[in-house]
């Protein structure tokens, strides 16, 4: 989608009489139902009818039976009346059943309806409304199917009582009736301005709501992190200061709610007042009769009942309105189509995927890749590296429809990938993503997902493939063993291995692999790469990643630069080049590790490349390698805050590293340091504050050096090498070197 398309926080004019919206927009799903909604519809009408009818047969009783001392029209109208109060009470009992069931019916459906929608976004339709934005559109069924089931049949049996009632009235007596509904229309007046009041509110009240239920998924979903960072006070007293700000607005939109029910409530005592003192004087001077005005003040107390029930749903009915109004802009928001009519069918992967002088950009003027143009073969593996925000997962997205270029194209067999139906182009491909995602049920599922008419014996070969098979046997329940919420009950190397073999069960004609080492430590990363090396040799693969090591074998590696694709080659030829590649291979070659057991060591050259380290000679850097530590860290950790006295130096052995830098208020990420980058080896010289926070974005493997340690070795130096270090470390500083290195 395009930024002017519509988005879904964009809330549509409200219709000019509310009451009526919400019946006017779920007409659609009513006719869906209709053996429901006749039989309930007919029994509604019978009982207003015979409710509208009862201050008639009381007046026929007072003024007729008992005036004229007819006691067989007593009798009559008396059964008249035990046979309609029967006839109610089962009435009574129908509705209840059919509206149950018509609600319930009505609501799955849009429920079926949004689920169906949320599948149809785009990647970025999905970026642009959070999770919690589109879980609090879900919420708003709560009030919805109270309205249905017990709101949406007795308001429209309240309209239509209020109807006959009036004409009752008229009946009855035209000028008192005519005073009865002048006082009305101003309640309900009043009563509408103040409804379109809250109706205003509810829009900044949904967002407010919203960013609340974002907050507090953010701490479920994160619970131990937030338990990792000790930032529960921190959070705790962001989320009292989000509530109390939402507060005030909350109360104004509840007590313009509640006032609309008050207004109606008052107006009814009015006119019920102004019926008995003006009623009352008429009867006196015989201007009315007794029967006709104890028929007008029990029909008036019909219609004030019904005008009372009604003001009492109508908050319900407000609420639903404008909870309908937030579902309805995710149904009406512009997706891809789901039908398939017009779309071409591939049944095989035949020749190559083609990028022809493709352009794209997130919605703004930052292009992310420019003019690309590549072709994969079929049988190939292809390896797409760069450094962090260079475009490589963005040319997956192109690939796998997540996205659409702004120019060019992208074709599958020389089909435009856009044209050909979903189902048949999905079926080409596996894929292994960063994060490994799998869902709430048994790990023998979880796979099945892959190809869901798989059998047991196709799902236990898929884990063989993926060489998870015995770690499954080991586990007390074996395949039926359940995947818990995030799947804290297996290890990061197991959940990635599921999603492999996931992937695999279909055998996939291309295998897509998104940094898919990238959440796993050291130990299971080199695991992890050897199973997947297995994969290159049998179908085509496409691998992004930002370790150099996995790409070596591969047919063709793309080096993208600031979404450029800057060189092509295999890992021979591209080391032949001496370009960037090289430049990239020797920084992160210079790590290394004899076997998998062994701890990271690096080539003493990589120093040189450090500025306080060139002039050193061999021995003392031979020194200096000793005095570093290795340190695994996990993911999203801090490993120094914004203004904290630096103490140590970084090295990253493997890894991602964010430098963020605190801009009004919030952290904003300046630089990505990933394999062979380092950053804090001013702090090795001078007792300073840091410039900006360093956070892992990934498990890494630090080196670090210690400035005490560091400062011993540099004692012993002769002083013009330590004045050519110090001079080296003011020049930095008073350049303000913020960028890559730290």
């Amino acid at each position: 989608m395009r930024d002017e398309d519509t988005k879904m926080n964009q809330k549509d004019a409200p219709d000019s009489f509310i009451i009526f919206n919400i019946y006017i927009k779920l007409l659609p799903y009513i006719k869906n139902h209709y053996c429901i909604v006749i039989p309930l519809a007919v029994v509604t009408i019978l009982m207003t009818l015979f409710t509208a009818a009862i201050p008639l047969i009381i007046k026929s009783i007072f003024d007729d039976a008992l005036g004229n001392h007819d006691s067989t029209l007593f009798i009559h109208n008396v059964i008249i009346l035990v046979v309609g109060i029967i006839f109610l009470l089962s009435a009574w009992i129908a509705t209840d059943v059919l509206q149950s069931a018509f609600g319930i019916y009505v609501i799955n459906d849009i429920k079926e309806l949004i689920l169906e929608k949320i599948h149809l976004l785009s990647a970025r339709d999905f970026r642009e409304n959070k999770p919690g934005n589109l879980l609090s559109r879900y919420q708003e069924f709560i009030v919805l199917t109270y309205m249905l089931i017990q709101v949406y049949w007795q308001a429209i049996g309240c309209i239509i009582f209020i109807l006959l009632s009036a004409i009752i009235m008229l009946y009855l007596n035209v000028m008192l009736s005519l005073i009865v509904f002048l006082l009305a229309i101003i309640t309900f007046v009043i009563s509408n301005k103040v409804s379109k009041l809250s109706e205003e509110k509810s829009g900044i009240k949904k967002i407010n709501e919203s960013l609340i239920l974002n907050k507090v998924r953010e701490d479920i979903d994160f619970h131990y992190m937030v338990s990792m960072l000790n930032i529960e006070d921190y959070r705790e007293n962001n989320f009292k200061k989000m509530l109390d700000d939402h507060k005030k607005i909350e109360i104004l939109y509840t007590s313009l709610l509640l006032f609309t029910n008050t207004i109606l409530e008052s107006g009814i005592y009015i006119i019920q007042l102004v019926i008995i003192s003006l009623g009352g004087y008429w009867v006196f001077i015989g201007y009315m009769s007794t029967g006709t005005f104890i028929g007008f003040l029990t029909i008036y107390a019909t219609f004030s009942y019904s005008i009372n029930t009604l003001g009492v749903y109508f908050p319900a009915i407000i609420m639903a309105s404008n909870g309908y109004t937030i579902i309805e802009e995710l149904l009406k928001f512009p997706t891809k189509s789901k039908s398939e009519e017009k779309c071409t069918s591939i049944t095989e992967f035949n020749n190559s995927i083609d990028l022809h002088n493709v352009n794209f950009s997130y919605g703004n003027d930052d292009r992310v890749l420019n003019n690309i143009n590549l072709s994969i073969k079929k049988g190939e593996s292809i390896g797409i590296i760069g450094e962090s925000g260079s475009g490589k997962s963005t040319i997956l997205d192109l690939i796998l429809r997540n996205e659409k270029s702004d120019t060019g194209s992208v074709t599958i067999d020389g089909i435009n990938v856009w044209d050909v139906s979903a189902k048949t182009y999905y079926s080409q491909f596996g894929i292994v993503a960063r994060n490994p995602q799998l869902f709430f049920m048994s790990i023998r599922e979880n796979i099945r997902l892959g190809k869901l008419d798989a059998t047991d014996d196709e799902v236990i070969q898929a884990a063989k493939l993926a060489e998870i098979h015995e770690d499954i046997m080991n586990f007390p329940d074996g395949y039926q063993t359940l995947i818990t919420y995030g799947g804290r009950n297996l290890s990061t190397g197991q959940l990635q291995r599921l999603v492999l073999a996931r992937a695999l069960i279909k055998n996939p004609k291309i295998l897509i692999l998104d940094e898919a080492t990238s959440s796993l430590d050291a130990k299971n990363e080199d695991l992890i790469s050897k199973t997947l090396e297995k994969q290159f040799r049998v179908r085509t693969t496409i691998l992004v990643t930002h370790h150099l090591n996995e790409v070596i074998n591969m047919d063709k590696i793309i080096m993208l630069e600031k979404g450029r694709i800057v060189e092509t080659g295999t890992h021979e030829e591209l080391l032949q080049l001496r370009g960037k590649y090289y430049k990239l291979w020797q920084k992160q070659s210079s790590f290394f590790r004899a076997n998998e057991n062994e701890y990271y060591q690096f080539k003493k050259e990589y120093l040189r490349n450090i500025p306080i380290f060139e002039k050193l000679d061999d021995s003392i850097l031979t020194n200096i390698m000793d005095l570093f530590l290795i340190e695994e860290v996990p993911v999203e950790t801090i490993l120094f805050e914004e203004n904290q006295i630096g103490e140590k130096f970084y090295i990253i052995a493997r890894g991602v590293v964010a430098i963020e830098k605190n801009i009004n208020g919030s952290y904003k990420k300046i630089a990505t340091l990933e394999n062979g980058d380092f950053f804090g080896e001013i702090a090795l010289l001078k007792k300073i504050t840091r410039t900006a926070r360093a956070r892992t974005l990934e498990p890494s493997v630090l080196l670090t050096i210690y400035r005490d340690h560091f400062q011993k070795i540099i004692a012993r130096l002769p002083k013009n090498i330590q004045n050519t270090i110090n001079q080296i470390a003011e020049t930095r500083l008073r350049d303000k070197y913020v960028s890559k290195n730290q």
